[in-house]
């Protein structure tokens, strides 16, 4: 989980400490601003600081059940929180062309050969936290059962992106 939230806190704090600088720059004045600059940039990464650490500590409490589920090394299924799930009949009856399916459209995939399952994961992003997920396939019937997770949480907008995507992996995996 730390590898999706590291780049952000970094790029976070970096763009806080530039916009206060600069607001700081234009509100002072240069002369007032260079006479104090080193007492403004404590000021203002300390403040920095405080902001990240509240904001991304919000955010991680709030995606650490999914992000975590979806790191983790557990291919059973989640039994918490919004979700959607779905069988589908196709006529894939063999595993490694079941993954493969899911290691050409997805950025993070991990697969369990024993259960038949693969978890996949689009990298989140500032803009919007993307869906992820388990798939399970049953070799002798064909059906695959997905369960569509959205790192989001509970939100209409969630609704609207597992319903997306549930689409979207019915496409690929039946056409």
């Amino acid at each position: 989980m730390k590898r999706y939230l590291s780049k952000m806190v970094l790029i976070a704090f970096v763009v806080y400490l530039l916009s206060i600088l600069l607001i700081k720059l234009i509100l002072k004045g240069y002369t007032d601003f260079s006479g104090q600059f080193l007492k403004i940039l404590v000021e203002s990464i300390l403040a920095g600081i405080i902001f990240v650490t509240l904001y991304f500590g919000f955010l991680w409490c709030s995606l650490k059940g999914t992000l975590g589920y979806l790191d983790s090394d557990s291919f059973n299924e989640p039994t918490y929180g919004h979700k959607l799930m779905d069988v589908i009949e196709t006529r894939i009856s063999d595993f490694n062309s079941f993954k493969d399916v899911f290691l050409r459209n997805y950025s993070h995939v991990k697969y369990s050969e024993e259960k038949s399952a693969v978890k996949f994961l689009k990298n989140p992003n500032f803009i919007r936290w993307k869906i992820g997920g388990i798939a399970y396939l049953d070799t002798k019937t064909g059906n695959i059962k997905i369960i569509l997770i959205p790192n989001s949480g509970y939100s209409h907008a969630a609704d609207k992106l597992l319903n997306e995507e549930m689409k979207k992996l019915k496409v690929l995996l039946i056409g």
